[in-house]
């Protein structure tokens, strides 16, 4: 029996995943609460779509938020046997927006500015920015909010009347931002997306053109895209003259991304829309029972999720010395978790990067192995596949968890052209080299040698080119770890507890999980003051407490300190109150 077989029958075994599976809708979205098995359900339709029911030279687009969840889909899809090709997408929705629609299309449709498309870095976007806010506002004002402001305005791809009401500075540097990026021959994300929009809804040609190249879209995390992407998809998929399928998944409740303009009501959007069918898992597979129970009292409505598997632990500890003491409760559980649970199953988390750093020196003193995730370098395309080839090279081709054949397809899609038969091969050279004395250092200089920084540079991606080198500099400090396997273990984690902030751990699952912090000022942050925000809060507090497949701890002191040592005695997070883990309010 095939992978894809074995998949196919496991869906069988759940009469909502298969109703999902098996529907032959024109337009299909999935409401999938945490561990509801949606990633399998996606990969498993679309590489069964791509197999039965999409002819070359047709192909599909699959599309994801982030990059790592982009990979994971890739890998899925590949296990069960999905054809590969130049008409099967599986990436990013700016990846799609970049290389399918805009690079494309733009100077056919006579909206190309001549010039190669390059995104800014994020130092380059926010020097520009930084000069566009002096041009138009005097030194002596509070013009902190005015970059985030001008951001979730150009992802709502605001109209006139709404430009107004935010007032005509924050219009005008928003203007002047995008005329210093086109004089620099730069662009962000944000521009892309809004050309993108252009193109699609306002030339029927390139309409047709994707449509008929991707006749069937698969959206994961729906609920996570800004409006821009959403009128992309409306576009493509809710035109009538046009043939193109629509099967998406998504959750409102985990929904975490507002400042980046999204909004969650465009799922529920969706799902009213006559002629969606809609499916609503109702299975948590990843945690136990009294995890599953406890995290539903976290939403406003009873979905009546049940769990898969019984038992679980769910604790809330007070730790009153402080933040420093809640640590030391954390340390207390890792020891008695580490005899039976891997440390890379165990995850820390923290509402900041700043406690999470915390958290880490304190484990580290402690004497016990953490990592804070992109706390050294940001994992993008590039730094993630450097971390995989090392992972391959020192770990073993069967412990690893990676093949050579995955390996070399992610280089040649990484880096086109220059990844030509020479280059593979001596990509491979490297990676079979024993010498005993590489480092990690010498490692990542032969990988990028072999034209990955040459990629990065001319293919317009200075933020890879950033990240490679901070990647660099992790290994090349006077007290940084020296050792190849170091690096190899970036991948999985192996050997180290896994420390992140809630807002990181999306997508992710660990057997134990502690959540530190749990005060309020914190969790929520006392930056939430609306009911939208506050809203959004608890949504990512939810998020956190469904990563935990067997053990839940939260810690909490009844009061927070600031950076120049005020206390605010407020008490712990009334999600804790609202988990019943504390009788009553904190006063």
């Amino acid at each position: 029996m095939s992978a894809l077989s074995e998949s196919i029958d496991t869906l069988r075994t759940n009469e909502r995943q298969w109703r999902a599976f098996t529907s032959t809708s024109r337009r299909c979205a999935v409401m999938a609460p945490p561990g509801s098995g949606k990633t399998k359900l996606l990969a498993a339709r679309a590489a069964h779509d791509l197999a039965t029911a999409i002819t070359p030279p047709q192909g599909a687009a699959c599309i994801t938020l982030t990059n790592p969840a982009a990979d994971e889909l890739r890998r899925r899809m590949e296990a069960l046997g999905a054809r590969r090709g130049s008409v099967v997408f599986v990436g990013t929705v700016h990846a799609f927006v970049l290389n399918c629609v805009v690079t494309p299309f733009a100077a056919a449709a006579g909206l190309s500015t001549g010039h190669r498309t390059v995104i800014a870095s994020d130092a380059q976007r926010g020097s520009i920015m930084r000069d566009c806010i002096a041009a138009v506002y005097p030194d002596t004002e509070d013009v902190r909010a005015v970059p985030s402001t001008i951001a979730r305005f150009r992802k709502m791809l605001a109209t006139d009347a709404e430009w107004e009401l935010a007032g005509p500075r924050i219009r005008s540097v928003a203007e002047l931002y995008e005329q210093r990026l086109a004089e620099e021959q730069l662009t962000d994300f944000d521009g892309l997306v809004a050309l993108a929009v252009r193109l699609v809804e306002e030339h029927e040609f390139v309409r047709r053109t994707l449509t008929t190249r991707y006749s069937r879209v698969y959206v994961d995390e729906y609920q996570d895209l800004a409006p821009g992407l959403d009128r992309l998809v409306q576009a493509l998929c809710f035109d009538d003259t046009l043939d193109c399928r629509l099967f998406a998944v998504g959750d409102p409740d985990q929904a975490v991304y507002g400042w980046t303009g999204s909004r969650p009501e465009l799922l529920d959007e969706l799902t009213s829309r006559p002629g969606v069918d809609v499916v609503r898992l109702t299975v948590n597979y990843r945690c136990r029972e009294e995890i599953v129970r406890r995290s539903e009292r976290l939403l406003t409505v009873d979905r009546e999720l049940t769990g898969n598997r019984p038992g679980g632990e769910v604790r809330a500890e007070l730790a009153p010395q402080g933040f420093a003491d809640q640590i030391d409760h954390t340390i207390a559980q890792v020891r008695r978790l580490a005899s039976a649970v891997p440390l890379e199953r165990i995850a820390v988390l923290g509402s900041t990067h700043a406690l999470c750093s915390e958290a880490a020196t304190g484990l580290r003193a402690a004497g016990i192995p953490a990592r804070v995730k992109d706390a050294d370098y940001r994992s993008t395309p590039a730094t993630m596949l450097v971390e995989r080839l090392a992972a391959w090279a020192v770990l073993g081709r069967e412990s690893s968890g990676q093949q050579l054949g995955r390996l070399l397809a992610a280089w040649r899609a990484l880096l086109g052209p220059l990844a030509d038969r020479p280059n593979q091969r001596s990509l491979v050279a490297c990676l079979l080299d024993q010498d005993p004395d590489r480092t990690a250092v010498s490692f990542i200089d032969q990988v990028r040698a072999l034209r990955l920084d040459t990629a990065m540079s001319t293919g317009g991606r200075p933020d890879d080119v950033a990240a490679l080198a901070a990647l660099r500099a992790t290994y090349s400090g006077p007290a940084a770890p020296v050792e190849l396997v170091d690096l190899a273990n970036r991948s999985s984690g192996r050997g180290r507890v896994q420390i992140m902030t809630t807002l990181a751990c999306k997508g992710l699952e660990f057997d134990a999980v502690v959540i530190l912090g749990a005060d309020q000022g914190r969790i929520p942050s006392w930056l939430a003051r609306s009911s939208m925000e506050l809203a959004e809060e608890r949504r990512k507090f939810y998020v956190a407490v469904t990563r935990a497949r067997d053990s839940l701890l939260i810690t909490y002191s009844g009061f927070t300190v600031n950076p120049y040592g005020r206390r605010f005695y407020d008490g712990p997070s009334p999600f804790l109150h609202q988990m019943n883990l504390i009788p009553q309010p904190y006063s």
